[in-house]
């Protein structure tokens, strides 16, 4: 009788955000990738400690191996060094991941074109990113629009933004406590969990466009 291959079963992860922008940007990133095993839910959230509650209550409900909240420092008065580090510690045990940016997400988008210093302020990571993607606007609806594929316009660039972000934190942690991005690890923990991204076709539509 003839043996059942067995397939390699991705295990599920789930990202949480509060944000519908960002909510919105990592829906693009599972299409773009084909990340089949990755949920994401937008969780509107009255603080970080509510934003930790529900993504635990999601992570639960839909038996996710791994969760992560997704959220910038500036949207909840809670989202201190202090309890950023205290919900580090004891979501660690629970596989619950806290991805975090000190200002807008645009921070994230602005490291994959050049080094910063973490004092540009909205307008200022707005004029980074527009100088190298004129039609970029922060908004939902950029990203559901014209900026529908404004992750694979970024994707070769990941490395870079890592590399960007690791000398960045490197200067923001002496002074602040925390880092002022830790995407790196949400984006590794993405990888180990759904595989290697599956980009090639999409590439090809965004670079025909």
């Amino acid at each position: 009788m003839r043996k059942k291959i067995k397939k390699d079963i991705k295990q599920p992860i789930v990202i949480v955000a509060s944000s519908e922008l960002i909510s919105t940007y990592f829906s693009q990133m599972r299409k773009d990738c084909r990340y089949e095993n990755m949920t994401v839910v937008h969780a509107p959230s009255k603080s970080l400690k509510d934003l930790v509650t529900k993504t635990a209550r999601i992570k639960n409900t839909g038996r996710y191996k791994m969760a992560w909240c997704v959220f910038t420092l500036s949207e909840f008065d809670d989202a201190t060094p202090s309890n950023i580090i205290e919900y580090e510690k004891n979501s660690q045990m629970r596989k619950i991941g806290l991805a975090y940016t000190a200002r807008s997400i645009m921070l994230y988008w602005a490291l994959h074109f050049q080094p910063l210093t973490g004092d540009e302020d909205a307008n200022a990571l707005n004029d980074i990113i527009t100088k190298n993607i004129p039609s970029f606007k922060h908004s939902v609806e950029y990203l559901q629009g014209a900026g529908s594929s404004l992750h694979l316009m970024l994707f070769s660039r990941k490395a870079l933004a890592s590399s960007n972000a690791t000398t960045l934190n490197a200067t923001y942690r002496l002074k602040n406590g925390i880092d002022a991005i830790n995407f790196t690890k949400l984006i590794n923990s993405i990888s180990d969990y759904c595989g290697e991204a599956d980009i090639v076709k999409n590439q090809k539509v965004v670079s025909q466009n």
